[in-house]
C-alpha cells in the first residue's frame, strides 16, 4: 500500500507546475447519515453496490454524519446500505449513477418500510436529488438508444445541449472544445472541417459502445477546463456480471427516399447506399471481479460522386462542353505513350466510404481500495472525393490578369466547360488509434484518487489509384482549361498527424466537512503537416494538339524538398505541451448549503524552439511606442 501510494503521489508531482482537461469518466455518491431525531450520527458504515456488476465501495461517515464515495462506475441500478449501532440496517436500490455528477442523499435512520416508484426504502428515509457544477447536458442510454439519428453520429446528440448547434458551443468556434473518451483525448486538432471528432465522414466509435455522454458548457470545478466552447465527455460500456449481446444489420438505400417535391415526381433517383454490420458482446471473466467488452463494426457508404457527362457521351446528369471525342483521345495518347490509365471519362462509378471500428475494454476490481480500467479503440476508413476545383500550386508565380500567365483558369476541373477522369480524384484515409488507463482507488472514506494515463494517434493522408502522375491541365481555342488529368496537385506528399499523451492525477482528502482536491495534468502533443502541393508536377498546354505533339507547356510547376535523401517531408511539425496544478475545496456547510473555493493555474509548454529565419529576425518593425525593434522568430 506504501508503495502504491508513493507512485501516486510522484505521479502528482510530477503534473503539478503543468493545462487539465477535464478527465469525466465516473461518477460519485455523497450525502449524510442522521437518526430520527435530527441527530447526525458519526462512523456509519456506508456499503455502495452496483449491482449488475457486484462491484462495491465502502466507506464510514465522519465528524457531522457526511459521507463521500468518489470515482464509482456510472450506470446501476446501485444498492445503498448503511448500518450504524442501534440502528436498524437502512437499505435504498434501485438508483443509477451519471457521469460526471454527483448524487446527493441524506440517510434518516429509523424503522419504517416503504415503497417509492422504483426506488426501495427499508428501515429508513432518504431524500436524494443530482448536484449538478454549472450548466452540463446528460445524455444517457435511454437517449442513445431511442432519439432517432440517421448518420448514427455524437453530433445528434451533442445538438441536444440548449447552448449548442452541435458542434459549435455558446457561440464559440468547434475547435475550442474538447472532447475526450474514457478520458483520451479524440479532436478534430487540425481543424480543417467543422466535424467534432476526427475520421473526415467517418464516425471514430461506434454508438452501440457508448453508454453515456456528457457536455459540460461552464463546470465550476477547477479540475475541469481546457476549453472555451464545451468538454464533451464520453464514457464506454463496460461488462457485467451477466453475459450479453448484440448484433445489428443497418441498410439504406435511394428507394429509401422520397420521390416527390410538391406536384413534381422525381424519376431516375441516383444508386446510392449505406450499410452499416457490427455487433457487441461483453460479460464476466471473473464473477465480481474482472470484466471485459467488446465492440465491433464495419460500415459502407455508396454515394453520387460525379454528377457531370461530357458532351456527346451518355447523356446522364449536368451535361458538360467538353466533347467525348477529346477526353477519348486523350486517354489512348496516355495509355499508349506512358502506360498511364485514366479511369473513366463518362458514366463515372460512385464514390465509397468505408471503415471498421473496434473497441476492448477491461475492467478489474483489483480489490476493495483499487479499480482498474484499460480501454482500446481503433478505427481506420477511407472517404473518397472529387479533385481539386481550379487550384493551381505555387499560385505566387501566375502573371496579372492580361498577361501571358496562368491566370486563365476559371472552370473548375469538373464542371459545365471542364471535365476531367476517374482516377485524378482522391481519397482521405483516416486512422486512429487511442488508449487509456485508470486506476481508481480509495480507503474508507478517508482519501480518493484517480490516476489516468491515455494516448491517441490520428493520421489523415491523401490516397489515391494508380501511379502518381503530373497534374496536367489543357487549354481550349477560348483560352480556358476544358481538360486535365493527372493525379490531384494537392495531394501527392499530403498528410496530417497529431499525437497526443495525457497524464492525470487528482487526490481528494476527506477532513470533515471538507473535501480537498489536489489536482496536475499534463498533455504533450505532436502536430505534423505534410503539405507538398504540386510535388509530383504541375503543367498547363495551350491545346491538346499541343499536348499530344509534345510542344512546351506555357505553364508549369514543381515543389520539391531540400532534405538529403527525403522527397517527401513533413514542412510544419511541432511538439507542445499543457500542463496545470489546481486545487480546491468543498465545504459541506450544512446540507442545503455547499461552498466551492479552488485555484488553478494553466501553462503552455514548448519543449522546442521555432527555427529561425534570419532574413526576418534582420528586418526591424515599429513597437508600440513607435521605435524600431528586431523580432526574433526563433523564439516563443
Amino acid at each position: 500500500m506504501l508503495k502504491l501510494r508513493k507512485v501516486f503521489f510522484t505521479a502528482l508531482a510530477v503534473c503539478l507546475g503543468m493545462i487539465v482537461n477535464a478527465q469525466v469518466t465516473t461518477s460519485s455518491i455523497s450525502g449524510s447519515v442522521k437518526d430520527q431525531s435530527g441527530k447526525l450520527l458519526e462512523g456509519a458504515i456506508i456499503t455502495a453496490t452496483h449491482q449488475p456488476s457486484g462491484t462495491s465501495y465502502n466507506t464510514v461517515s465522519k465528524k457531522g454524519g457526511s459521507f463521500n464515495i468518489p470515482n464509482a462506475r456510472i450506470g446501476g441500478p446501485y444498492k445503498l446500505a448503511v448500518e450504524y449501532v442501534g440502528q436498524k440496517k437502512y437499505e435504498v436500490e434501485g438508483f443509477s449513477l451519471i457521469l460526471g455528477e454527483t448524487y446527493e442523499i441524506t440517510v434518516v435512520m429509523g424503522e419504517d418500510v416503504k415503497q417509492v416508484s422504483e426506488v426501495v426504502i427499508t428501515g429508513g428515509k432518504r431524500k436524494s436529488a443530482t448536484e449538478k457544477t454549472g450548466a452540463s447536458t446528460n445524455i444517457n442510454q435511454r437517449l442513445l438508444t431511442t432519439i432517432p439519428t440517421i448518420s448514427r453520429s455524437l453530433t445528434n446528440f451533442t445538438a441536444l445541449t440548449p447552448q449548442s448547434n452541435g458542434t459549435s458551443f455558446a457561440g464559440r468556434d468547434n475547435r475550442y472544445n474538447n472532447i475526450q473518451i474514457d478520458g483520451a483525448n479524440l479532436n478534430n486538432n487540425f481543424g480543417l472541417s467543422s466535424d467534432l471528432l476526427p475520421g473526415g465522414s467517418n464516425q471514430p466509435i461506434s454508438l452501440d459502445a457508448v453508454e453515456e455522454v456528457s457536455v459540460n458548457v461552464s463546470p465550476f470545478d477547477v479540475w475541469q477546463g481546457g476549453f472555451t466552447g464545451a468538454g464533451v465527455n464520453v464514457a464506454t460500456k463496460s461488462g457485467t456480471n451477466t453475459l450479453k449481446g448484440s448484433a445489428y444489420y443497418l441498410f439504406r438505400s435511394e428507394q429509401m427516399n422520397g420521390t416527390k417535391i410538391g406536384n413534381t415526381e422525381l424519376t431516375n433517383l441516383a444508386k446510392q447506399s449505406n450499410k452499416i454490420i457490427g455487433a457487441t458482446i461483453g460479460g464476466p471473466i471473473i464473477k465480481d471481479k474482472l470484466f471485459f467488452f467488446v465492440s465491433g463494426e464495419v460500415e459502407e457508404e455508396d454515394r453520387p460522386g460525379i454528377t457531370f457527362t461530357p458532351t456527346g457521351g451518355s447523356g446522364t446528369g449536368n451535361i458538360s462542353a467538353t466533347p467525348i471525342d477529346s477526353l477519348r483521345k486523350l486517354s489512348n495518347h496516355l495509355r499508349t505513350k506512358y502506360n498511364y490509365e485514366t479511369g473513366a471519362f463518362d458514366n463515372f462509378p460512385n464514390f465509397q466510404t468505408k471503415n471498421y471500428k473496434v473497441l476492448g475494454k477491461i475492467d478489474w476490481n483489483l480489490s476493495k481500495v483499487h479499480k482498474v480500467t484499460l480501454r482500446y479503440q481503433e478505427m481506420v476508413g477511407t472517404d473518397d472525393q472529387v479533385v481539386n476545383g481550379s487550384s493551381i500550386p505555387n499560385a505566387a508565380t501566375f502573371t496579372p490578369v492580361g498577361g501571358s500567365g496562368i491566370n486563365r483558369l476559371p472552370n473548375n476541373r469538373f464542371s459545365l466547360n471542364s471535365m476531367s477522369f476517374a482516377n485524378s480524384n482522391y481519397a482521405f484515409e483516416n486512422t486512429i488509434r487511442s488508449g487509456a488507463l485508470e486506476v481508481n482507488s480509495s480507503k474508507g472514506g478517508n482519501w480518493a484518487n484517480q490516476f489516468i494515463t491515455t494516448f491517441t494517434r490520428t493520421s489523415a493522408v491523401r490516397v489515391y489509384d494508380g501511379p502518381t502522375m503530373p497534374a496536367v491541365d489543357i487549354f481550349n481555342n477560348n483560352g480556358q482549361n476544358y481538360m486535365s488529368f493527372g493525379t490531384d496537385p494537392f495531394s501527392n506528399n499530403n498528410q496530417v498527424k497529431n499525437d497526443i499523451f495525457t497524464i492525470t492525477n487528482n487526490f481528494k482528502l476527506y477532513k470533515g466537512k471538507h473535501t480537498l482536491t489536489f489536482g496536475g495534468t499534463y498533455d504533450y502533443q505532436f502536430v505534423g503537416n505534410m503539405f507538398m502541393p504540386g510535388s509530383q508536377g504541375h503543367y498547363v498546354y495551350n491545346s491538346l494538339d499541343d499536348f499530344i505533339n509534345d510542344r512546351a507547356p506555357i505553364f508549369y510547376s514543381y515543389l520539391f524538398s531540400l532534405v538529403p535523401n527525403k522527397d517527401a517531408v513533413f514542412a510544419a511539425e511541432l511538439k507542445v505541451g499543457q500542463g496545470a496544478a489546481y486545487i480546491q475545496d468543498d465545504i459541506a456547510v450544512n446540507e442545503r448549503f455547499k461552498l466551492s473555493i479552488g485555484l488553478r493555474a494553466d501553462l503552455p509548454i514548448y519543449p522546442q524552439k521555432p527555427i529561425e529565419n534570419p532574413n526576418i529576425s534582420q528586418l526591424t518593425f515599429p513597437n508600440a511606442e513607435g521605435n524600431n525593434v528586431n523580432y526574433s522568430t526563433g523564439i516563443w
